[in-house]
C-alpha cells in the first residue's frame, strides 16, 4: 500500500501514445503494449514531465471524475501498484529485473 507522500514518475523506457483519449503504453524492452482505461489515461497524462505524490493524484482524480474519495483511493492504489510492478511508473525502490 502506498503512503500519501509517495511520489511517482513515468519510466522513460516506456513510450506512450494517446489515441482518441485512450493511452497506449509500449515497453521498449519487452515489446509489450498495454491499453489504459479513461482513469489510467488521465493519471498517465498527469504524470507527463513531472512527478506527483499519491495525494496529488488522488485530489486530481476526485476533482475530475464523479467518484467517492474512498473508491478513488482504492482504484488509485490498484492502478499504481500494477504500473509500479511492471515498472511503467517508477518509485524510488522500483528496479527492473
Amino acid at each position: 500500500m502506498f503512503e500519501r507522500q509517495d511520489r511517482f514518475v513515468r519510466n522513460g523506457e516506456f513510450a506512450s501514445e494517446q489515441i482518441d483519449g485512450t493511452v497506449w503504453l509500449w515497453d521498449r524492452l519487452s515489446g509489450n503494449f498495454q491499453r489504459l482505461n479513461a482513469v489510467g489515461s488521465f493519471i498517465w497524462c498527469e504524470l507527463a514531465g513531472s512527478e506527483h505524490s499519491f495525494d496529488e493524484l488522488l485530489a486530481a482524480l476526485i476533482q475530475t471524475f464523479d467518484v467517492e474519495p474512498d473508491q478513488a483511493r482504492r482504484d488509485l492504489q490498484a492502478f499504481l501498484a500494477a504500473l509500479v510492478a511492471g515498472c511503467a511508473l517508477m518509485q524510488k525502490d522500483c528496479e527492473r529485473e
